[in-house]
């Protein structure tokens, strides 16, 4: 005589860890935390043909599926000393530190008056090193393409 209770049982505990390993699976595909940091210099542009001043503009994406918090965004610079300098930079959506990014959300920062800032380079003799986005966790994520602000 079969037990039904015990089949029961058996087909419980096989079907939860199926289902427990399955979420272990999706957690280790999904959960990790993947930023795409970009630079581009752009112009604004305005009615009747007018053009602004170029200016240096850093795009994050979030490209993972769980939200990434930034905590902060700017430059990297060194000089001939090895002495670093930061540049922080601010959204232009004004919003404050942190930003929240959900899943395929970008934000964009950027260093307004590229051409002041070049000359200002110029004459502390500074060298830019690398772009770089920090999370929540205090992960950096950097971009080192820098050839526009040589």
């Amino acid at each position: 005589m079969v037990n039904f209770t015990l089949l029961i049982a058996i087909f419980g505990a096989s079907t939860g860890i199926v289902s427990f390993g399955w979420n272990i699976y999706k957690y280790l595909k999904d959960g990790t935390i993947n930023v795409q940091v970009r630079g581009t210099v752009s112009m604004f542009t305005y009615p009747f043909g007018r053009v602004g001043e170029p200016h240096y503009s850093i795009e994050v994406v979030n490209k993972g599926k769980i939200p990434v918090y930034i905590s902060s965004a700017g430059i990297r610079f060194k000089n001939s000393d090895k002495v670093m300098h930061f540049l922080n930079l601010e959204s232009i959506h004004n919003k404050h530190f942190p930003v929240k990014l959900d899943f395929h959300e970008s934000e964009t920062f950027m260093v307004q008056e590229l051409k002041i800032l070049q000359r200002e380079i110029k004459d502390l003799g500074l060298i830019p090193d690398y772009i770089f986005v920090k999370d929540s966790t205090g992960k950096s994520y950097k971009f080192r393409k820098l050839d526009i602000l040589k």
